[in-house]
């Protein structure tokens, strides 16, 4: 009975093992065996977690209606699935590969006009015809832009089994929970390395464009130079995509942040706008660059269309959650 408390109480904080026992001062293993069963804290142990989860020692030690959850507290219903700890594996390993497809797919949208801006810089200096660049250039954007489509339809195809996870209140079945927490863990110092050195692309990819326009550089090279900013950019994406995949899915696993069972409807009414948005961007974009014609300046959409959204989202998630 004390053991399906501790570990309701703690599901319903959002923490994870290892973040309770910081709290009480004790070892992850210390609340691990509290879990299952095996063993039972101390008295002054019961005082702290008593405090920490707001209930009283009577509701962790007694079974009696009197000291139940108040019934706005949110409870699993009986009926939810249950993930085992080979799903979580599988769902955490699909979740990488996912990751790794879509950081490819992305990196060719953000690349599929580079060609076609560096050809129209070599037009513009006489050093190759018009329609030659054109041609060429946008043969490669709709190639590429196509090829990226498949690559995310077949990504998206890997956790079909799994998009209940993100949508349904479930629990996890033994082993499940340590599995998830371990990985994110171990993955901890590689995804800290990866977010600095994709910081670091995002601040100097607009150097050589600047350094170029400063030294008063012929035309094509100065356009070009746009090319190599969004090949670093696009670098950048890469490492934010693929190595934050698989913490992600663990979070997704462990019901955590965004993926928080108050959370998941917001996030799935958040993807609708994010639909509708970037629909609208590209939409935006193409009338833009074939009405001018201008390619090389209209790719600016996207570097604005990206700040705008995190201020659309963030609005949005305000007023769902007022809403709620």
């Amino acid at each position: 009975m004390l053991a399906d408390k501790i570990l309701e109480l703690r599901k319903q904080n959002g923490w994870s093992q290892e973040e309770l026992a910081e709290k009480v001062n004790v070892s992850r293993q210390s609340i691990s065996k509290w879990e299952g069963a095996q063993s039972i804290p101390d008295v002054d142990k019961l005082m702290a977690l008593s405090e920490i989860f707001g209930v009283s020692v009577d509701y962790l030690l007694k079974d009696t209606a009197a000291n139940r959850l108040p019934t706005e507290v949110y409870r699993e219903p009986d009926d939810c699935r249950t993930v085992t700890m080979e799903q979580a594996n599988d769902y955490i390993t699909k979740s990488k590969k996912n990751g790794l497809l879509t950081a490819v797919g992305v990196m060719m949208c953000i690349l599929s006009p580079a060609l076609l801006i560096f050809l129209a810089g070599l037009s513009d200096e006489g050093m190759l015809s018009e329609k030659l660049a054109v041609g060429v250039g946008l043969g490669t954007l709709f190639v590429l832009i196509a090829a990226a489509v498949c690559i995310f339809i077949y990504s998206e195809s890997l956790l079909g089994d799994y998009e209940f996870l993100k949508e349904d209140v479930f629990r996890l079945n033994y082993g499940a929970e340590s599995l998830a927490e371990n990985t994110i863990r171990k993955g901890r110092g590689s995804n800290t390395l990866a977010t600095a050195i994709g910081v670091l692309l995002c601040i100097i990819c607009p150097l050589p464009l600047i350094i170029t326009g400063v030294a008063d550089a012929p035309g094509y090279i100065v356009v070009s130079m746009v090319s190599v900013l969004l090949i670093i950019v696009s670098i950048a994406v890469f490492l934010f995509i693929v190595f934050s995949a698989e913490k992600t899915a663990c979070e997704v696993l462990l019901q955590r942040g965004e993926f928080a069972v108050e959370e998941k409807k917001i996030s799935a009414k958040i993807e609708i706008v994010a639909g509708i948005y970037w629909s609208l961007a590209t939409v935006i974009y193409l009338a833009w660059s074939f009405s001018t014609n201008d390619w090389g300046q209209t790719w600016i959409i996207w570097p604005i269309a990206g700040v705008f959204y995190a201020v659309v989202a963030g609005v949005a998630r305000l007023v769902l959650k007022e809403k709620q």
